[in-house]
């Protein structure tokens, strides 16, 4: 079987500094300053491949992307998602202009994000993928801020975390002590700025971004 592609840091940094993705952030952010709901969208990753896309937008509602309306780009079937998957999928929280705070949808979405199946020639696969979730702000700043979760393996306590997490709602807690939780949880976790200059979003610390490598695996087949 051909071999699926390393996600290097090199390769995350070219899709979070690509075009592609900070023109759809701020579209994301304009809409979610705008309706006071939550909007994000998808990349998906050719598992043979350099190639990504971007692959739909959703709209929320004013705490969660439950039952979200999606609007998929282009000319879309069931074969455009062939020998692909979810890399990364960024939603904005919009009342989170101090502290980013997942909830328990956004935990539950994180886990799923771990194994993905791929269809090559409609035959289906099962990966390991480690897929990346972005929760987003617009700060007071009116810069963007994106809280970027990993799954470091498909179990881990769900239940936990958000009782962790839930002791903050309401407070004052930095970021940091955010990312110290999810991290202690068998998380990969940090926060990316993405500051406006010149009316462009430029990404401010892609060094960041080398903790979130890695190489999707094979694992079984699957008739699912």
């Amino acid at each position: 079987m051909e071999s699926a592609i390393k996600i290097s840091h090199e390769h995350l940094t070219n899709i979070f500094k690509s075009s592609i993705f900070t023109d759809t952030l701020e579209k994301c952010a304009n809409n979610t300053y705008k309706d006071g709901v939550e909007t994000g969208f998808e990349i998906r990753q050719d598992i043979y491949s350099d190639n990504f896309f971007l692959c739909k937008i959703s709209k929320g509602n004013c705490d969660s992307m439950a039952g979200c309306q999606t609007k998929f780009l282009g000319n879309w079937n069931d074969k455009m998602f062939l020998g692909s998957y979810t890399l990364i999928y960024v939603h904005f929280h919009p009342y989170s202009k101090e502290t980013i705070i997942p909830s328990d949808f956004d935990l539950l979405g994180i886990r799923d994000g771990f194994n993905d199946i791929i269809y090559k020639e409609e035959k289906p696969y099962k990966y390991e993928t480690r897929s990346i979730d972005g929760i987003a702000r617009i700060n007071e700043r009116k810069n963007i801020d994106v809280l970027l979760i990993q799954p470091k393996q498909r179990d881990y306590f769900i239940d936990k975390i958000s009782m962790e997490l839930g002791r903050y709602f309401d407070t004052q807690k930095r970021d940091r002590e955010i990312i110290k939780i999810l991290k202690n949880n068998n998380l990969n976790a940090d926060l990316i700025s993405y500051k406006r200059k010149n009316s462009i979003y430029t990404l401010e610390n892609e060094n960041k971004l080398k903790k979130f490598s890695f190489s999707p695996k094979f694992k079984e087949f699957s008739d699912q």
